[in-house]
C-alpha cells in the first residue's frame, strides 16, 4: 500500500518527464485518445509541439523524483463585463492511478490558485472532469450550452443571396479581426489559446464559409459535412464547430446557407450559448428524435454545462461593475476550508469581507459562498434567484431584484478550448 503521508512537491515538468506524463494521462483520460499502438507516442510529440506556447506551462507533482501527476496552466486575456482582464485556467489534470486519494489533484489546484495569485490574475477558469470536485474548491458554474440537432428547413430563409464565399483551408489568421471584434463585444469571451488555434490549424475536411460586408468579414463558419452511415452516402448531416456573427447580416446568411441544404443534409449539429437562439428557426423540433415532453412541450436541444469560474479576489473584480449601483453593499464571502497542503483534518473556513459604495446609503449585507459568489459575478445567475435557493443570505432581501436590475451582469460565453 502506498504511504499516504509521502511528501508531494509541485514543479514545472521537464521535457524528460513528457513520457510519463504521457502515461499518466492515457491511463486517467484512456478514451480521450485514439486508440492505436502510437498513442503514447503522440501524446509525447503533442506535448512536445506545444511546449514553446507562451500561454500554456506543464505543471507536475512528484513524490520522491517520480511524476505522479500533472496538468497544464494557462494564461488568457478575458472579456470581463467589457474590460479586457488576466484569466487563468487548468487543463488535463491527471493523477497516476496508483496515487489516487492521496490529495495529489488538490495540490495541483491549489498550486495553481497560488501561481495566478502571484501573477495577480483574479480570475480562474476549467472545464471540468467532475463539477462537484471542483465546486468544492470554490468554481462556481458557468453559462449552460445548447446544442442542437435541427434539420435545414428549420431554418429561416432570410433569401440573402450574396456575401458568403469559402476562403479556401481552414486558418484562423484572415477571421482573427472577425473574431476579436466578437471577443471585444461579448463578456466571458477569451483570446485564442495556442492550443485553440493548433486545434483549428489541424482540422481535417473541414469548410470556413465566411459572411463579407463592404469588403470585411463580419461574420465565419467552420463546418464538417460527413455520411450518417458508411452504408449510404446520400444520408448527410452538417456539424457545425465554430459559428461567430457580429452583424444582423451575418446571422441572416448563415441562417439562409443552412436552410438550403434540406435537399441534401438530414440534420444540421451547432451548439451556442444564445438561449433565444430558437427565435430564429421556423420549426424547433430536435431532430432525428423529437419527443414531446411534459406540458406539450415540444424537445429543442440538448442543454449542458462546461466552463467553470473561481474568483481568486473578489474585492478586486466587484471593482469593476461597482459603479453600476449606488447602495452600500457588504459582501461576506465564505472560501473552502480544505487546504491540500495540509495534511489537518476539518473545515477551517475563511470568511472575506468588502464593501463597495461605503456610507452612500444603510448597509445592505449579502453572504454567499465563494463559488455562488464566481457564477454571480461572472453574470450565470441572479441573486434574487440565489436567494429563493437557499444560496444567499441578505439583510435586505426585497432589494435583490432591483440590484440584479442595477448591476445588470451579462452571462459569460467562451469559444476557447483548453
Amino acid at each position: 500500500m502506498q504511504n499516504r503521508n509521502m511528501d508531494i512537491y509541485i514543479k514545472q515538468i521537464a521535457e524528460e518527464d513528457y513520457p510519463a506524463f504521457a502515461k499518466i494521462s492515457l491511463r486517467a483520460y484512456p478514451t480521450a485518445y485514439k486508440a492505436s499502438k502510437t498513442a503514447l507516442q503522440d501524446i509525447i510529440k503533442g506535448l512536445k509541439d506545444h511546449e514553446s506556447a507562451h500561454d500554456m506551462t506543464y505543471i507536475g507533482a512528484y513524490i520522491d523524483d517520480q511524476l505522479v501527476g500533472g496538468m497544464r496552466y494557462y494564461t488568457f486575456e478575458m472579456n470581463f463585463h467589457g474590460t479586457m482582464i488576466s484569466a487563468a485556467g487548468i487543463g488535463s489534470v491527471a493523477v497516476d492511478l496508483l496515487h489516487k486519494k492521496q490529495h495529489v489533484a488538490q495540490k495541483l489546484i491549489d498550486f495553481a490558485d497560488q501561481r495566478s495569485k502571484d501573477l495577480a490574475i483574479p480570475l480562474m477558469t476549467l472545464y471540468p472532469f467532475r463539477p462537484s470536485f471542483y465546486k468544492s474548491f470554490g468554481y462556481g458554474y458557468g453559462s449552460p450550452l445548447h446544442h442542437y440537432k435541427l434539420a435545414p428547413a428549420n431554418f429561416h430563409d432570410f433569401k440573402v443571396h450574396e456575401g458568403l464565399s469559402y476562403l479556401g483551408e481552414v486558418d484562423f489568421a484572415p477571421i482573427e479581426s472577425c473574431y476579436m471584434t466578437y471577443v471585444n463585444n461579448h463578456h466571458g469571451m477569451m483570446h485564442k489559446s495556442t492550443n485553440d488555434l493548433r486545434r483549428i490549424e489541424k482540422l481535417e475536411d473541414c469548410h470556413l464559409v465566411v459572411y463579407k460586408e463592404d469588403g470585411q468579414i463580419t461574420g465565419y463558419m467552420i463546418f464538417k459535412q460527413t455520411g450518417i452511415t458508411e452504408m449510404n452516402f446520400l444520408r448527410q448531416t452538417i456539424f457545425i464547430s465554430e459559428m461567430i456573427y457580429n452583424t444582423t447580416e451575418a446571422l441572416k446568411a448563415f441562417s439562409t446557407f443552412l436552410h438550403r441544404q434540406k435537399d441534401q443534409v438530414e440534420y444540421i449539429e451547432l451548439h451556442t450559448f444564445d438561449n433565444r437562439f430558437y427565435q430564429l428557426l421556423d420549426n424547433v423540433e430536435y431532430t432525428p428524435d423529437t419527443q414531446v415532453l411534459p406540458l406539450i412541450s415540444h424537445r429543442m436541444h440538448d442543454t449542458c454545462l462546461g466552463m467553470m469560474y473561481k474568483v481568486l479576489d473578489p474585492a478586486e473584480l466587484i471593482e469593476w461593475v461597482e459603479d453600476r449601483v449606488n447602495e452600500n453593499l457588504v459582501f461576506n464571502i465564505t472560501s473552502p476550508g480544505h487546504k491540500a497542503f495540509s495534511h489537518e483534518s476539518g473545515n477551517n473556513q475563511d470568511i472575506e469581507t468588502f464593501e463597495i459604495n461605503p456610507g452612500s446609503t444603510s448597509p445592505i449585507e449579502i453572504d454567499m459562498d465563494l463559488a455562488v459568489f464566481s457564477s454571480w459575478i461572472m453574470g450565470a445567475v441572479r441573486l434574487e434567484s440565489l436567494y429563493f435557493k437557499g444560496l444567499v443570505q441578505c439583510t435586505q432581501a426585497d432589494k435583490l431584484a432591483h440590484l440584479d436590475q442595477s448591476f445588470y451582469l451579462d452571462a459569460p460565453e467562451c469559444h476557447n478550448t483548453f
